[in-house]
C-alpha cells in the first residue's frame, strides 16, 4: 500500500482553453471501467508494449512523477470550468505528478497551472506554478528541515484543510510512538 500524496491542481485561463483541457484529461478507470475526470494516460500515454511491471513503474515515475495512474476512487474533486478555473483534487502514489503537470502546461501555454501537494507519511508539502508553458515559482518544505507546524500551515494556506488535519494526525501518531517506552 502506498503513501498517498494529496494534490490540488488549479488551472486558470480562457473558457475555450479550459474546456480543451477538460476534454483532454477525461478518461476511464482501467480497472473499474468508471469514468474519470483526470486520466494521466490522456496527457502522456504509458506504452502498452511495457508488460514488465518494473519497466512500467519506471516509465510512470519518469513521465508522470508517480508510480501509477489515478483511479476513479483517487479523484477527490473535479470542478469547472467556472469563473476561468478548473480544479482537480486527487491522491497520487508516493509523489506529486510534477512531470505530467509540466507536460500539460507545455501543451496549453495560454493557461496558468498551480499544483499544491503534500504527503504526510514522508513529511513534505510543496507548490509548483506554470505560466506560458514553463515552470515558474516552486517551493517544497520537508521534515525534519521544517517543523510539522510549517507543513500544516502551508496546506491550510492553500485550502487543503483536510490534508492538514491528516498531517496533524500523522504527527500525533509519531509523537505517541516516540513517547512509548
Amino acid at each position: 500500500m502506498p503513501n498517498w500524496c494529496f494534490n490540488k491542481l488549479t488551472i486558470s485561463g480562457a473558457l475555450a482553453e479550459l474546456t480543451r483541457v477538460q476534454e483532454l484529461v477525461r478518461g476511464t478507470d482501467a480497472e473499474s471501467g468508471e469514468p474519470m475526470a483526470f486520466d494521466f494516460n490522456r496527457v502522456s500515454s504509458c506504452p502498452e508494449s511495457l508488460t514488465d511491471p518494473g519497466a512500467k513503474q519506471a516509465w510512470c515515475e519518469e513521465n508522470w512523477g508517480t508510480k501509477w495512474n489515478l483511479t476513479a476512487e483517487s479523484i477527490l474533486r473535479a470542478e469547472g470550468p467556472r469563473d476561468g478555473v478548473l480544479l482537480y483534487c486527487f491522491e497520487s502514489a508516493w509523489a506529486p505528478p510534477s512531470p505530467l503537470v509540466a507536460r500539460l502546461a507545455a501543451q496549453f501555454p495560454k493557461l496558468s497551472l498551480e499544483l499544491v501537494f503534500g504527503e504526510p507519511g514522508a513529511g513534505f508539502v510543496g507548490k509548483e506554478s506554470y505560466a506560458n508553458g514553463e515552470e515558474g515559482d516552486s517551493s517544497c518544505l520537508r521534515r525534519p528541515e521544517s517543523r510539522a507546524e510549517e507543513l500544516i500551515d502551508f496546506l491550510v494556506k492553500h485550502g487543503l484543510d483536510e490534508q492538514a488535519a491528516m498531517f496533524e494526525d500523522e504527527e500525533s501518531e509519531e509523537e505517541a510512538l516516540d513517547d512509548d517506552p
